[in-house]
């Protein structure tokens, strides 16, 4: 049990409880302690729980030192990621986009419909295709990896299944496939992708 000695909080007998847990933040009024349990522990006396450990209960018991207890403002902006799914050849994958204008961008055309491209292979690494309308670019220098997906010169859409060094802007990648399914769904053919916003 970790202590910290504190200053009167107010608790009430409703909120009182003896069977403490791993990890629990808990209050002991007669000390004016707070303290942090890195085992499970039975109290004779009445403990107070204030909180409880979401992650690092396996180092606790290692802890020495100052602790600094802050609160989390509810009002903080969540970042959520984009996420879209493109359909080829009757199999749906789901991407993550980027966070930058080009991905924005692109997102922002998809709310108003899906994007259908007519890609083709270029040298045995990707499927490339025009997307019919410009977005921002921002480019650095890449190496690719398989299931990257580029904005190459702002309006060519291109899916990676081998890598490749060059300056263009990444706009997302593919997850939960590997680079063998990548091959064997986008053959050595031309393909068709259509885009559109993950329900």
């Amino acid at each position: 049990m970790d202590v910290l000695s504190t200053g009167k909080l107010s608790v009430t007998e409703k909120e009182a409880y003896h069977d403490g847990k791993k990890g629990e933040l808990s209050y002991y009024e007669p000390w004016g302690d707070v303290f942090v349990l890195y085992e499970d522990f039975y109290a004779g006396d009445e403990m107070h729980r204030l909180g409880v450990c979401l992650s690092g209960t396996e180092i606790l018991e290692q802890l020495n030192g100052t602790i600094r207890i802050e609160q989390l403002n509810d009002t903080e902006e969540v970042v959520t990621e984009k996420q879209i799914q493109v359909e080829i050849n009757g199999i749906t994958l789901t991407a993550r986009l980027e966070d930058n204008s080009s991905a924005d961008a692109l997102y922002e055309k998809l709310e108003d419909g899906e994007i259908t491209v007519q890609m083709s292979d270029y040298s045995n690494f990707e499927k490339v295709g025009s997307l019919g309308f410009d977005l921002p670019t921002n480019d650095t220098q890449i190496t690719t990896k398989a299931g990257d997906i580029i904005l190459y010169q702002g309006n060519q859409l291109v899916f990676y299944y081998d890598t490749n060094s060059w300056n263009f802007t990444k706009l997302g990648e593919f997850q939960n496939v590997n680079q063998e399914e990548l091959k064997e769904l986008f053959g050595e053919d031309g393909i068709t992708a259509v885009l559109s916003i993950k329900n």
